[in-house]
């Protein structure tokens, strides 16, 4: 990897050897709010069964993508 040298107009990459900020944690919430007014919203178009349905097949695809990386 080649070094930043100060001659170099570009800047070093963000955390470049140094340790990164983990927003795992923030991602999840945000992930989660905006999961819940998707189903929220197809409840208000469709009614109860199209969120039931969209919360079963993304539960099976979670479910086959975690069966795939654990082989």
């Amino acid at each position: 990897m080649p070094r930043f040298e100060p001659s170099d107009s570009r800047s070093p990459l963000p955390g470049h050897g140094r340790p990164v900020e983990n927003y795992t944690n923030a991602f999840l919430v945000t992930a989660g709010a905006l999961l819940f007014c998707l189903l929220g919203t197809l409840w208000a178009i469709w009614g109860l069964l199209a969120p039931l349905a969209a919360a079963w097949a993304l539960d099976r695809a979670i479910s086959r993508l975690s069966r795939r990386s654990r082989r």
